[in-house]
């Protein structure tokens, strides 16, 4: 499949199978990359979609990453579409939804009322969590870098 794939459907694959790595579901992975649920099926199973998410699957330092990455998004991405919603004068179809970023929301009630209650996750606490994680790479890159002095003056 994946030799006689064009290159916007190389990339349309090679979408799908971060997504499909990152969130470990294929059918909303199919959405976020913009595939019907049957070429999402298809794809999977492709022998070069499978090779795919093998060689993404066995590099440790990607959960790692997508960790930071989602503090970071958290600590510093933008709570807008939040703000749409809860501002909204009519209530959004399945699709305006769809097309917001609502990474930043952790709850969402409609009270009796009607109205909407939208609570976000800390970013003061993503924050610290980030600082957390490059204090300990500091400590171990000075670490290393002591060892290696260490080692390196045996040598001279």
């Amino acid at each position: 499949m994946a030799n006689s794939l064009s290159p916007a459907e190389r990339a349309q694959l090679q979408t799908f199978c971060m997504w499909t790595a990152a969130l470990g579901n294929p059918f909303e992975a199919a959405r976020r990359a913009g595939l019907s649920e049957e070429s999402a099926l298809r794809m999977l199973h492709a022998p070069s979609c499978r090779r795919i998410l093998r060689s993404m699957s066995a590099q440790p330092s990607a959960d790692r990453a997508s960790v930071l990455a989602g503090l970071s998004r958290l600590a510093f991405g933008s709570a807008n579409d939040a703000a749409k919603l809860v501002f909204a004068q009519e209530p959004p179809t399945g699709d305006m939804i769809d097309a917001l970023d609502l990474f930043q929301v952790s709850e969402l009630k409609r009270d009796k009322a009607g109205g909407v209650e939208i609570r976000l996750f800390d970013r003061q606490r993503a924050l610290e969590r980030l600082l957390e994680i490059t204090a300990e790479n500091d400590a171990k890159a000075q670490a290393q870098a002591l060892l290696a002095a260490l080692g390196g003056a045996d040598d001279a």
